[in-house]
């Protein structure tokens, strides 16, 4: 992980700082990308119509 790349270029968790260690909150997951980018396109392709 960086601070470029939160999810580490693959797999990612939500995870919680316990007062001594760290609790995964979830399971693993992959990113969806490009489900995402479909979202920004037509939110941005909408706001600019209006």
């Amino acid at each position: 992980m960086t601070d470029k790349d939160h999810g580490g270029g693959g797999k990612t968790r939500v995870e919680q700082w316990n007062g001594e260690t760290w609790v995964p909150l979830t399971d693993w997951s992959a990113d969806y990308l490009d489900v995402v980018w479909d979202v920004i396109k037509h939110s941005s392709a909408t706001f600019k119509v209006e």
